[in-house]
């Protein structure tokens, strides 16, 4: 494949990875830049639910534009290949990350709130990721965030929720309860789904990882998590209760938005950064401002009314 031109302007230099897809760094002899050209294995090449799936993610991801999203560029064939080029990303998955190296709390916190930023654009646009993991996220060399592969993911027309009762989908050991008995879906299941890496980034673990993926399945289903400062001693208090929340089994126990559980980091980020002391005094100031203008807004409605009653 290496050297190779598809559609007669993308060169493939060389295999970078891949599962069901294969991925490729390739240079666009048209623009002169790197790309990724995601192609479908071959094996899987006649199975028109997949290859149906493999055009869907280019045509869903292809209308996106937001920082924490891998670009699409295009997508089409080239004889009996089914390729999609995307933005090359110079780096590494999380999942690389929390294996090889001990993640700091500021880096901890600082992935999750670029993950969940990219996950509330998705959202806003109707889209379900289904398969939130670390692998499906990547981190470039300056530590900038990317969410990649909506290869599984499900459009939602008008916040409609998503049965899928003949096939489940996804990574077991990220699963939502839902989603591991094949229940409803909703935007709150890729919240449990960050909630899961959030607590693998903070222990170095997934929370249910011993036996198959039945038993794992239904360990999301019933089992509470092992509570992560059993492994993590110096985990803050804060960020403890946000991977309690949104991993709470019931979805409308967790939190409504990415965009929610991403406020709440920033919160915990500014506790990391100027101490404990400094981000209750804040934090406690701001939700007193928010309620004395909050009594001021009814003070002025209420002479409002008093005025009219009396004219």
């Amino acid at each position: 494949m290496e050297g190779k031109i598809l559609a007669g302007r993308y060169q493939i230099i060389h295999y970078v990875g891949g599962g069901m897809s294969r991925v490729y760094k390739a240079k666009d002899i048209v623009l002169d830049r790197y790309v990724a050209v995601k192609m479908m294995s071959e094996q899987l090449k006649q199975n028109q639910e997949l290859i149906y799936r493999f055009i869907r993610e280019a045509k869903l991801v292809g209308r996106f534009s937001h920082p924490n999203i891998v670009n699409v560029f295009d997508a089409g064939r080239d004889d009996d290949l089914y390729y999609m080029v995307m933005e090359y990303i110079e780096g590494v998955s999380l999942k690389d990350w929390i294996q090889k190296k001990k993640l700091s709390l500021r880096e901890i916190v600082s992935i999750g709130i670029q993950i969940c930023e990219g996950l509330d654009y998705a959202h806003k646009h109707g889209i379900i990721h289904r398969d939130i993991k670390p692998h499906n996220i990547l981190i470039t060399l300056d530590g900038h965030v990317k969410v990649s592969d909506f290869g599984i993911s499900r459009f939602v027309e008008g916040g409609t929720q998503l049965t899928e009762t003949d096939v489940v989908i996804g990574t077991v050991h990220y699963f939502s309860p839902e989603q591991a008995s094949g229940a409803k879906l909703s935007f709150t299941s890729d919240i449990y789904s960050f909630g899961i890496m959030l607590y693998e980034m903070v222990t170095g673990e997934v929370p249910f990882k011993n036996g198959n993926s039945v038993i794992i399945a239904y360990q999301h289903i019933e089992k509470p998590l092992p509570d992560p400062r059993k492994f993590n001693p110096n985990l803050p208090k804060s960020l403890y209760q946000i991977i309690d929340k949104a991993t709470q089994k019931k979805p409308g126990d967790r939190y409504s938005s990415a965009m929610d559980i991403a406020l709440e980091l920033k919160w915990t980020l500014l506790e990391i950064e100027k101490g404990q002391n400094y981000y209750q005094i804040v934090k406690s100031y701001s939700k007193k401002r928010a309620w004395t203008i909050g009594i001021g807004i009814l003070a002025i409605l209420l002479g409002l009314l008093i005025t009219l009653i009396d004219g």
